[in-house]
């Protein structure tokens, strides 16, 4: 299988690049902003080894934008780059899954 360096193909629930498919020696970092929902954190900057909590897989499965924020260790550095930019595809990722998290916790209410 060929190695993808494009920071933009990180984690996709419906591909076969899924977080519950990543290999178990993988490391992955949510580079996505920090929200808490229904008490689960989900922090900027969280790395996992060995694959992903269930909440975490549920949550990429609910919301691919989320799941698309979760990259291999070995591009964050050019992910982050892609996210300084504010007409790059991540960063129009990020921004949706902000907004989203803002209308879950409006509904919450």
């Amino acid at each position: 299988m060929a190695k993808n360096n494009n920071p933009s193909e990180a984690i996709r629930p419906d591909s076969a690049s899924t977080a519950q498919k990543q290999p178990e020696t993988g490391s992955v970092m949510y580079i996505g902003p920090s929200l808490v929902e229904t008490g689960v954190p989900f922090a900027h900057g969280q790395i996992f080894n060995n694959g992903l909590p269930p909440e975490w897989t549920t949550k990429a499965k609910l919301q691919p934008e989320f799941g698309r924020l979760i990259v291999p260790v070995s591009r964050v550095g050019a992910a982050m780059a892609e996210l300084r930019d504010p007409q790059s595809h991540l960063s129009t990722l990020y921004k949706s899954v902000l907004a989203a998290s803002k209308v879950q916790k409006e509904a919450r209410k």
